[in-house]
């Protein structure tokens, strides 16, 4: 993976998250991971999130966060191209 792009970094709530009356809403992250195949290669993507779940396959994806409580939160993306998983260090 070259570039991980989200649409934004930040989710924050108008409500305290032991409120039971507290709508959550767009607590989702669009994830875009920006590889390359030279060789006309097949990609597959993997997605390792610590909260949340991610919703989709593909170099587009998006990551839910809606169910997760505050906290900060990690993403990393590899993609194989047929030699394993594997990316820019």
């Amino acid at each position: 993976v070259e570039e991980l792009r989200l649409n934004r970094q930040e989710i924050i709530l108008n409500c305290n998250s032991d409120d039971k009356n507290c709508i959550k809403q767009n607590n989702f992250i669009k994830v875009y991971a920006l590889a390359n195949a030279p060789y006309g290669d097949v990609l597959t993507y993997m997605y390792t999130v610590s909260g949340g779940k991610i919703i989709g396959k593909g170099k587009r994806v998006q990551w839910d966060l809606s169910s997760v409580k505050a906290g900060t939160y990690k993403i990393t993306a590899a993609v194989d191209n047929g030699c394993g998983f594997c990316g820019k260090n």
